[in-house]
């Protein structure tokens, strides 16, 4: 996903109140299944959410604010209060190889030692790796608390390693080094992120910025991790 307001090459026409007009994991998702993109549960007028609702919340997490590396907010969203409301349906993803994002190589520089053949930091992998299991653990318990719901546990960080580690395979070429932004090895000198010409030069790439990857590379993981559910 682009950062807010920026344009992306072959957007979509999406309604108003997205955080962006990029398309995000969800969009490919609903596009594979054959059903229409997801409005924001904030766009509740004239809207149709017989297919859902998408309830995306941009830079925050489920923990307590200033306590991350980089957030923006704080989701009031939980699982519970969606089940409660009617949710029967959860699709859960796990968390991808942090160690490989290009603001983590910049800002939190490891050891040669610590850097595995794809170029990412193993400290960091091993964290989220943990962290996942957690997770998955988690979502094992929940569906014997919840018998009524159906919980989809998806392995985003397999996907992601993959396409990461073989990137030529795929057609990328520098997976770790993002295509818009300034600073260091792992960020492209050249350009900011926010022109016209920045989303037809990054839209092909692996990575768009430090933090998210480009349309193409999204589209991969709808593609492959349906083998992983």
């Amino acid at each position: 996903m682009p950062l807010s307001g920026h344009l992306q090459l072959g957007r979509l026409e999406l309604r108003d109140r997205r955080y962006s007009d990029g398309r995000l994991v969800i969009d490919f998702v609903a596009k594979s299944l054959g059903l229409p993109y997801l409005s924001a549960y904030l766009d509740s007028v004239g809207t149709n959410f017989s297919h859902g609702a998408n309830f995306a919340t941009a830079g925050s997490t489920i923990r307590p604010q200033n306590t991350t590396l980089t957030q923006t907010g704080y989701s009031p969203i939980s699982l519970h209060n969606v089940y409660w409301q009617g949710g029967r349906y959860f699709w859960i993803h796990n968390t991808g190889p942090v160690g490989c994002l290009s603001y983590v190589l910049h800002r939190l520089p490891v050891l040669a030692p610590q850097v595995d053949n794809a170029g990412c930091a193993i400290p960091f992998n091993q964290v989220v790796q943990y962290f996942n299991q957690l997770l998955k653990e988690t979502v094992i318990r929940l569906r014997s608390d919840l018998p009524d719901v159906t919980f989809a546990y998806v392995d985003v960080y397999s996907v992601k390693y993959q396409l990461i580690s073989e990137a030529p395979k795929y057609g990328f070429g520098n997976p770790l080094r993002a295509c818009c932004g300034h600073g260091g090895k792992y960020k492209n000198n050249n350009f900011g992120c926010g022109s016209a010409i920045i989303c037809k030069l990054c839209n092909h790439k692996l990575g768009w910025c430090s933090l998210h990857t480009g349309c193409e590379s999204m589209g991969f993981r709808e593609n492959y991790w349906w083998y992983i559910l």
